[in-house]
């Protein structure tokens, strides 16, 4: 029976269970076999492959991502078989054990419209850009520009829309 292929290399659910990680080393993508962590008795096949965006053509650099560049193991006993099961990859170098653990996600973007309502109700222009500036979303921007009205100081406007063009 061929394992079936693993959709994602990283379970959030089983974020308190991790005991190993694992990355590529290499630029293309590097496949192998893992245990399934929902069925602890099946295997799965992995693939580590990052999305073509992330790779810079000019300066020849490929942008880390946790998500499609690590791997996790969530026991002693996937970890111990993984070792054998992915001997060939981890002895050429193609994969290597990664100690850092994944970042938190980042809420600063995730502002309610309470706060981006208090954010226009600032009377000085520094202050406002400051606010503006520690947003680095342009979606949160484009909703802070839905609550403004005919009564906000036309400042504002330039702001959010100097601040959307930053943002691109």
């Amino acid at each position: 029976m061929v394992p079936r292929m693993s959709v994602h290399n990283v379970y959030p659910e089983f974020e308190d269970l991790v005991v190993a990680r694992w990355r590529k080393a290499v630029i293309h993508g590097v496949a192998g076999i893992r245990i399934d962590p929902y069925k602890t008795d099946a295997r799965i096949s992995f693939l580590l492959q990052s999305d073509n965006d992330k790779y810079d053509v000019t300066t020849k650099i490929l942008t880390f991502d946790y998500e499609t560049d690590v791997l996790e193991l969530y026991s002693e006993r996937e970890s111990k078989l993984f070792a054998n099961l992915n001997r060939n990859a981890i002895q050429r170098g193609l994969l290597v054990q990664y100690e850092a653990s994944r970042d938190a996600v980042d809420t600063s973007n995730a502002i309610n419209d309470d706060t981006l309502a208090e954010i226009l109700e600032y009377k000085n222009r520094p202050q406002f850009k400051k606010a503006l500036g520690a947003i680095t979303s342009s979606v949160t921007i484009k909703r802070l520009n839905g609550l403004l009205t005919p009564q906000h100081k036309l400042w504002m406007l330039e702001e959010i829309k100097t601040r959307l063009e930053q943002l691109g």
